[in-house]
This record gives C-alpha cells, sequence and structure tokens, in this order.
C-alpha cells in the first residue's frame, strides 16, 4: 500500500469497525467467533485495497458472509456446533465490546501495514515500532486464552488485570516455540510483552506483562545490537495421567528476545552443557528446556517454611549467528529471572 492508501484502510477501520462487528456476531452468533472472523475479512481487505478502496464496506460484508458459510459446510463448523453456540449466546446476552484504535490498530499491523492509530493513552501506538507480526485467527485464540481477563495480570494477583498495559486485542503471538509436550508462546505488544504456555486444564501461567527494554513506556525496536535476550522465566505444565487423573506438572526454562534481520540462527547453552535451538521468527525467539528440581541449598528459609526442593534454573548463555555461521551477538550469563540488558551484573571498578 502506499502512504495515502494506508491512511484510508485505518481510518476506514477505525469508521466502520463497530457496525462491522455487530454483523460479524449476527453471522456467528459469538463474540470470539465474531471476533476471528471480521479480523480475517480485514485481513483479505487490505490485500486488494486498491481495488476496492472505492466501496470497501460492501467488500468487506461480502467477504464475511462467503467466509462464514464456509465455516457452516466445514464438518469442524457442522451444525450442532452453531446450536451450541446460538445457545450460549442467547443466555448470556453480552454486549459486545470494541476498543474501535485497538482496533484499527491491531488489523492494520496485522495486515502487515504501518499505520498511525491512537491509544488509549493518547500516543501512537503504531508509530513506536515497525510492524507486528500477522496473526491467523488460532493464534489469536491463543492470546486470547492466555488472557482470560482480557489483558494482562498483576504479578502478585493473577486476579488483578493490569488495564495500562494494554488489552489482548494490542497482542499478537510474535513467535512461538514447540517440542512434544506442548509449546511456549511469546505474545506481544507494542510496549511489551507476556509469555504463555497453554495447558490442557486451560489453567495457563498468569500473564505477568513485562516492558521491552523493561523501562516504560517501552521500545520494541530497541535493540541491544543484533541479540537482545528480553526474559529468563519458569513456566510450568500442569496435567493428568491415567483413569485416576494423577495430576502431573513439567517445568520449563523459556528464554526469549528479539533479533536483526542479520540473525539466521539461535543457540542457547545451559550450564553442564543442555542445548536448544530456538524457534527464530518475526525478529523474535523463542526456546524452552524441560528441567527438574533440586535439593534447596542451605539457608534457603527457615522451619516450616524451608523447601526440601526448589526447580532448577542454570545461567546460559545465548548466541545469534549469521546466514554464514559467524558469531554476530552473544550473551554470556543470562541468569534466571533476567530482563533485558538492565539485568547484566555492573562493570567492577
Amino acid at each position: 500500500m502506499q502512504p495515502s492508501q494506508q491512511h484510508e484502510f485505518a481510518a476506514f477501520v477505525a469508521s466502520r469497525s463497530d457496525s462491522l462487528i455487530r454483523l460479524a456476531y449476527v453471522l456467528t452468533n459469538d463474540q470470539h467467533a465474531a471476533e476471528d472472523l471480521l479480523q480475517t475479512a480485514l485481513m483479505k481487505t487490505a490485500g486488494h485495497w486498491r481495488r476496492i478502496r472505492g466501496n470497501p464496506e460492501a467488500y468487506v460484508r461480502k467477504v464475511m458472509y462467503h467466509e462464514q458459510v464456509g465455516r457452516w459446510r466445514s464438518p469442524r463448523w457442522g451444525p450442532a456446533a452453531y446450536a451450541t453456540l446460538a445457545g450460549a449466546g442467547a443466555s448470556r446476552r453480552r454486549r459486545l465490546s470494541w476498543s474501535l484504535a485497538g482496533l484499527a490498530t491491531a488489523t492494520a499491523l496485522v495486515a502487515g501495514v504501518l499505520v498511525v492509530a491512537p491509544s488509549r493513552g493518547g500516543g501512537d501506538i503504531a508509530a513506536q515500532v515497525a510492524e507486528l507480526p500477522p496473526n491467523i485467527p488460532e493464534q489469536l485464540r491463543l492470546v486470547r486464552d492466555c488472557m482470560p481477563r482480557g489483558g494482562p495480570v498483576h504479578n502478585m494477583d493473577p486476579g488483578l488485570r493490569v488495564t495500562e498495559h494494554g488489552g489482548r486485542e494490542d497482542f499478537r503471538v510474535l513467535v512461538e516455540y514447540r517440542d512434544q509436550k506442548g509449546s511456549t508462546a511469546l505474545v506481544g505488544s507494542t510496549t511489551g510483552f507476556v509469555l504463555c504456555t497453554p495447558a490442557e486444564q486451560k489453567d495457563m501461567q498468569p500473564p505477568v506483562f513485562t516492558y521491552w527494554g523493561y523501562r516504560p513506556p517501552g521500545n520494541l525496536s530497541g535493540l541491544a545490537g543484533d541479540l537482545t535476550v528480553d526474559a529468563y522465566d519458569g513456566h510450568d505444565h500442569p496435567y493428568v495421567v491415567g483413569p485416576d487423573r494423577e495430576q502431573k506438572n513439567d517445568y520449563y526454562l523459556v528464554i526469549a528476545g528479539r533479533v536483526t534481520p542479520r540473525v539466521q540462527r539461535v543457540e542457547i547453552v545451559w550450564k553442564g552443557g543442555r542445548r536448544v535451538d530456538p524457534r527464530v521468527a518475526n525478529g523474535f525467539f523463542i526456546g524452552r528446556m524441560l528441567t527438574g528440581l533440586v535439593p534447596a541449598p542451605e539457608g534457603l528459609g527457615e522451619g516450616p517454611l524451608k523447601p526440601e526442593q526448589m526447580v532448577d534454573t542454570p545461567s546460559a548463555t545465548v548466541t545469534a549467528y549469521d546466514q554464514a555461521g559467524r558469531v554476530i551477538g552473544q550473551e554470556k550469563n543470562v541468569h534466571f529471572a533476567w530482563r533485558g540488558p538492565t539485568s547484566r551484573p555492573s562493570p567492577t571498578t
């Protein structure tokens, strides 16, 4: 798109999204399905904007209708599934809510278009970054599942949403690492990020927000060289096994961050020699390693509060390589609870 067309598209989304989301709800009778349907239609609209800009709303409505008819015909979205959704929608009678500014920004970024749209705080969100990666409906559902309260929560009270960190409509799956046991995703906005590990019991790790660079207002494009390690955290994955549904819990060490386009591969080597090749995509990377419990050191707690074991969290070295296999970035001694360059030890004098 040309710059003028980008602004036309953003203005159209901001002005007509309220009407369009209501039509999507009529077609789906479910708020989450309506959001997915409208996002899909707007992504297709952006791709044909030059041709349909004279009457874009008619095109969006046509795309939504045909997209929904296709879903009705799909075995996954048969009559029984929609009867269930209709019953749930009739019983809830929820009022649709939508952040027009947030939708304008999110949709433009999903379509790969850089626009400037007003944020909740009145600043320019999109002006701070180059681009957020596009997300398909399945990824948007992951974001919703990650943030059941509508956005990031307080680190000391998972039941308390922190509204100043934005809503889930502002976030996208940036990169996701998968292994045989499951996955962990780096989910971010233009100001910060959360880590999400889906669980079978729908009991995800609380989505606690971290600013890019660990300083407000957050700077997504402010890299510390070709490699920036933004987080080293621990996530647990609860699940049940056997006919008696015995409770189990796996512990993972997660390291994530950002890279420049020069970086083709990233390697994480934990102290002790275990290594992981993280997933690199969209200028971001994430990797995780299954860990276990080790005896708690002496002096950690007293009396009944003294633990016998603790999660093993060794330090790691993170290395970035270019296409020729040359090292172009490295962060040594990345310790647990690492949060960006501010976590580096101060140089001795």
